[in-house]
Parts: structure tokens; C-alpha cells; sequence
């Protein structure tokens, strides 16, 4: 089964499950921004990905982070949060 992200799409279907998570915005020292090339379609993205139970946002950005690039980071802050309206 693959996922499939929607986005304002009115054709989408109804949500059955709510999967938190978060991604990261990280800087080099010269300022430029760290991007993954996604398997599933082969576009740009933020390292990011789903909390697993029991455990917290920072961690899981940390180990989504390191998984998906090999860059070890620290989380410094958090920029924002979203609830799904369903």
C-alpha cells in the first residue's frame, strides 16, 4: 500500500487516522537549506516523518533527520504546529 499526501484536493478522501509528526529546517553555515529528494516521488523535501508511540516530536525529527540524510542535528526550537480540521 503506498500513501498518498492530499492537499486541498476536493477529491480526496475522507481521513481515518491522525498520524503526527514533524519536519526540519536545517541550516548550514553558510546558510543553506538541507533538502531530501523523496523515494516515493522524486520531489525536494524537509527531512521529516511521523512520532512513533511513546515518544516525542524532537525525537522523532531527530531520528527522521538522521535516517533520511545522515546528518546528525539538535532541535533549537519549534516553529509551529497544526491540528487537522477533519
Amino acid at each position: 500500500m503506498t500513501r498518498i499526501d492530499y492537499y486541498n484536493d476536493p477529491d480526496a478522501p475522507e481521513p481515518n487516522s491522525v498520524v503526527p509528526g514533524g519536519s526540519a529546517v536545517v541550516f548550514d553555515d553558510d546558510g543553506r537549506t538541507l533538502l531530501h529528494r523523496r523515494r516515493d516521488s522524486g520531489l525536494w523535501a524537509l527531512p521529516g516523518g511521523a512520532m512513533d508511540l511513546g515518544k516525542s516530536i524532537s525525537g522523532a525529527v531527530i531520528r527522521e533527520v538522521a535516517e533520511e540524510t545522515g546528518v546528525l542535528v539538535e532541535v533549537t526550537g519549534l516553529v509551529g504546529t497544526a491540528i487537522p480540521t477533519m
